[in-house]
């Protein structure tokens, strides 16, 4: 199946998985959508915060198929693994520590991104080339633009780069707010400057996210901002009664994910790891408490108690208060 096409088994799997995605947040703010072209090829150019999630968060945002770049280091697993990332619209991309072969074999998949913009489909890659949870940017990578320049020669259709801008309320924490913001699209032409565009790039994505310079007056500066947006927590202790019961009707959910949570070495899987426990674990309490409820009680108490089941493990994250 091309990067670009859109199977049945594809929009069925994403009902869910957009859904799951939703549920792992609080508000999920999205500014500047109308700064996506319509009338071209779109690679959007995104922060790399917080591991898997930040994918997940814009595949929600685009109902149609969104192919994305990834290490190539991930496909070398095995081959089934490659054949289920290929299937999720996800190509790999070497990058210069891979090796010089790696790097050549590379013009194929770059073939297939720039067939895949071609038929305007969006390519998103993070330019970053690594993730990172901090208020700050690493120096972009020249990938982003090698994919857009060929596109820019090879097709016969504008070529857009759409800064957007992730901006977490918590890296590592569930039920916590969101902002997706879409900056002013940078439009490639085949004769661009490579170090002309990174530093654009760079200054607009700045723009679209709490930025702080990453030196040593980072740690303070950040602190000081997270003092003078303190929230009150007040709303979460009234509301202690519902956060109990969600917790128990999500208890094989959020202790499975929280075990897994505390073995992690980069915490910034945290979400991630959440997300996976409700993905995979999530249907089968659903079946588990229907057949039990819809056995021993009215087809409305036994309907209500699944709709509880179903919203359980995001009151859960929701409702939990920050200092806990």
């Amino acid at each position: 199946m091309k990067l670009w096409e859109n199977s049945r088994s594809y929009s069925f799997s994403r009902i869910f998985t957009d859904a799951c995605t939703r549920s792992l947040y609080g508000r999920f703010q999205v500014c500047g959508k109308e700064n996506i072209p319509a009338d071209g090829a779109v690679i959007f150019s995104p922060n790399h915060t917080n591991t898997l999630m930040d994918a997940l968060v814009l595949l929600r945002l685009h109902k149609g198929p969104i192919a994305f770049g990834a290490r190539a280091d991930l496909f070398q697993k095995s081959p089934r693994v490659a054949r289920a990332l290929h299937w999720l619209k996800i190509v790999p991309l070497a990058r210069a520590r891979d090796g010089a072969e790696a790097l050549k074999q590379s013009q194929e998949v770059i073939d297939e991104i720039v067939d895949c913009l071609g038929h305007k489909a969006p390519f998103c890659l993070f330019p970053e080339g690594t993730h990172r949870p901090k208020r700050s940017l690493l120096p972009l990578k020249k990938g982003i633009f090698r994919i857009a320049s060929q596109a820019a020669q090879k097709l016969e259709i504008p070529v857009y780069v759409v800064p957007v801008g992730i901006e977490h309320e918590s890296y590592f924490k569930a039920g916590r707010d969101i902002r997706v913001s879409y900056g002013e699209p940078i439009r490639i032409t085949p004769d661009a400057s490579p170090a002309d565009f990174l530093a654009e790039l760079t200054l607009r994505m700045r723009e679209l996210i709490t930025w702080f310079p990453d030196d040593e007056n980072y740690p303070s500066a950040v602190a000081a901002w997270e003092k003078g947006r303190h929230n009150s927590q007040l709303w979460r202790y009234l509301l202690f009664p519902v956060w109990g019961v969600s917790a128990l009707m999500s208890l094989p959910i959020w202790l499975l994910s929280e075990v897994l949570v505390a073995r992690l070495k980069d915490k910034a899987w945290s979400n991630t790891a959440r997300y996976v426990c409700r993905l995979l674990l999530l249907p089968l309490l659903l079946i588990a408490a229907g057949i039990c409820a819809f056995v021993r009680l009215p087809w409305y108490w036994a309907l209500l108690t699944v709709l509880c089941t179903l919203l359980s493990p995001m009151l859960f994250y929701r409702l939990l208060p920050d200092k806990a």
